[in-house]
């Protein structure tokens, strides 16, 4: 079992924490402009902060435009790409990345309840 990347994990947390407008659960990144837009202009889920935050920001708008997030193949990409560097099996990732209904997949409960979630992944793990 690959080393799980705890170091970008907490960073993932500590990114939608400041600013619950970030995560959105159910798409894996998009640009957002409006009133209701965090700063950074960027929307993601776990698996597209994880790729994002592996690069530096001024990156993001190509993973943004070269992986549209309506194509099946290239979230697909983006779900290896964020197991790949978080150290995850394919079961760890599919229940971190899954869609989350229920006003859970978004705002402050939805990074509540993503933060729950990764927190059970770390427990999970330790020796």
């Amino acid at each position: 079992m690959k080393k799980l990347n705890v170091k970008l994990l907490n960073r993932i947390k500590k990114h939608i924490i400041a600013e619950p407008k970030r995560y959105n659960q159910n798409i894996w990144g998009r640009q957002v402009i409006g009133e209701d837009a965090p700063a950074c202009g960027t929307q993601g889920c776990i698996a597209g902060w994880a790729v994002f935050l592996s690069f530096p920001k001024s990156r993001w708008h190509e993973f943004i435009h070269k992986f549209a997030p309506s194509r099946a193949r290239e979230v697909y990409e983006i779900s290896r790409r964020a197991r790949i560097l978080l150290g995850l099996t394919r079961k760890e990732a599919d229940s971190l990345f899954e869609w989350v209904g229920d006003g859970l997949g978004t705002g402050k409960l939805g990074v509540q309840n993503a933060c729950k979630k990764i927190d059970a992944l770390i427990e999970s793990r330790k020796p």
